[in-house]
Parts: C-alpha cells; sequence; structure tokens
C-alpha cells in the first residue's frame, strides 16, 4: 500500500518576505538580501536570487555588489516537489559616485549641484528616481536639507535635543531636523508655537535660513554689501539678502530685483547650498 499524501501535496511554497537592505548606496553598490518562505506540503525549499545583472545566488539572505545601473532582483523558492513561486524587488538603483538616479533632471540648470548634494546625503529625492527640480521646497524639507549642510560641514551628527518648541511638527518627517534648528538658533518658526512644515519656502525666508546657518558654521556675521535690488526695502529679511549677495550665494531674479515673496524650488535650493558651502571653503 501506497504512504497516504500529505493533506496539502502539491501546492506551491509560500513567499512570505522579500526585502533589500543598502550597506553601500553608491558605487559599488552592495544590497543585503533577505527572504523567508514555507512549504504548506512540507517539503525543504531551495532558494535561488538572480539579481538582474548576470549574478545568481542559491542562498536566502545573500549579499551582491551592483555597478552603477537601474535593476529588478527576483527571489524564487521551489518546493521538493519542484513547483515555484516568485517575487521581485525593484527598482533597485545603484549610483555612481557624484551622480544621482534622479531621471527629471537632465534639464536642469541645477543639475551638477543636485548631483554634488545627493553624493553628499545632503538632498535626497521625491521617490528613488526622481527630484522634483521645479517643485517648491517645503519649510520641513528646508530644515532636513539645512541640517544635512551642517553635519557635512562639520562631519558629525548635531545630536538629539529634548525640547519640541512646534504645537504643529509632531506628524513631520523633519520633527527632530526642526528642532534641532531651533536648538542652533537658526530657525524661530513662522509664529508662536508654530513651524508651518508644510508652507513653501520664500527666497526671504530662505535668505535668513542660509545667513543664520553660515553664522553658525563660521561663528561671524557675514558683510552687509550695497545690492542693486530694488524690491527688498520693506523685506524682513533685507539685511540678510545683502548678507547672501556679498557671501556670493544669490543673485536676483533680474538685475534690479531679487523677489523675496518668491516660492523657492528644490533645484534652485541646490544651487544656494553649494553656493553656500563655497562661500565657507
Amino acid at each position: 500500500m501506497l504512504p497516504a499524501a500529505p493533506a496539502h501535496a502539491g501546492q506551491p511554497p509560500d513567499i512570505v518576505a522579500v526585502e533589500l537592505s543598502w550597506l553601500a548606496p553608491l558605487a559599488p553598490c552592495v544590497a543585503a538580501f533577505d527572504s523567508a518562505s514555507i512549504d504548506p506540503d512540507g517539503t525543504t525549499i531551495r532558494d535561488a536570487w538572480v539579481f538582474g545583472d548576470t549574478a545568481t545566488s542559491s542562498v536566502a539572505s545573500p549579499y551582491h555588489a551592483y555597478a552603477p545601473g537601474t535593476y529588478t532582483a527576483t527571489y524564487t523558492a521551489t518546493d521538493g516537489e519542484g513547483l515555484t513561486a516568485s517575487a521581485q524587488v525593484g527598482p533597485i538603483v545603484c549610483t555612481a559616485p557624484g551622480a544621482s538616479p534622479f531621471g527629471d533632471i537632465g534639464d536642469s540648470f541645477a543639475r551638477s549641484q543636485i548631483d554634488s548634494l545627493f553624493a553628499k546625503g545632503i538632498v535626497a529625492g521625491t521617490s528613488s528616481t526622481t527630484y522634483a527640480p521645479d517643485a517648491v521646497v517645503t519649510r520641513e524639507q528646508m530644515a532636513v536639507f539645512l541640517l544635512k549642510t551642517y553635519e557635512d560641514a562639520f562631519q558629525a551628527e548635531y545630536g538629539p535635543v529634548a525640547r519640541h518648541p512646534f504645537t504643529d511638527t509632531a506628524g513631520s518627517f523633519a520633527r527632530e531636523a526642526i528642532d534641532q534648528l531651533f536648538d542652533a538658533g537658526i530657525t524661530g518658526g513662522c509664529a508662536t508655537g508654530s513651524y508651518c512644515p508644510a508652507d513653501g519656502v520664500t527666497r526671504e525666508q530662505m535668505a535668513v535660513f542660509l545667513v543664520r546657518l553660515s553664522e553658525y558654521l563660521t561663528d561671524r556675521s557675514p558683510l552687509v554689501v550695497a545690492t542693486p535690488f530694488t524690491d527688498i526695502s520693506t523685506s524682513f529679511a533685507g539685511v540678510q539678502i545683502a548678507q547672501l549677495v556679498g557671501l556670493g550665494v544669490t543673485g536676483g531674479t533680474s538685475a534690479a530685483t531679487f523677489g523675496p515673496g518668491d516660492p523657492v524650488t528644490r533645484e534652485q535650493l541646490a544651487a544656494f547650498l553649494v553656493a553656500l558651502e563655497r562661500s565657507l571653503s
């Protein structure tokens, strides 16, 4: 008499999880893969990874080094009956040093600045492959960019702070950075007790942020110089705009205007941050 078949015989494996984490996100990019699968039939699982280049692996949790490019990895679990189940991980973007993975900055005037800041970990994209150069920078995004600029200058993290001065940042991804900027005296918020994290940053607000960051990094106040701008006499940031001009960080929106109330785009901010870095070197 033949033995009875298992109750779940003939069922393919179940893939519980497939994951990717980066050990090094810039080339040579080292990725750590992980997988978990079970077979309802109770047979032994054979693991197989195809990494999307020419390499493969037969272990459940392999490491793999990628050359610059975009890939999709496929994990396949095979049970003792030869039945299979597969799952994919991707897109996997390996970035060459000095270049960013963003496909939407080819026509940006600030492409090289975005690439440079991305390589330093100062800016991130709106997705793994987009930067949204024309989008307006929000105050919470600005907080992260400024904090990363600080950490790059000192090659050290700012460190945690205990005080949370703003009542409207509890749900912000940048709450810690906002609190740290307040602690450093770089921001005072948009009103008493508020930071307005989702609001866009204007050019005059940006001037205040950048000058205060410069003062914090250098322990001195930039020189105030004469400017040709006819539209800053009533701006609360008139002095800081003149200081940025003196640092060589900013020009105007025309020969005679600064556009203090105009919004700052993400590509413009990248250009401003690189210019600020150069002024400090």
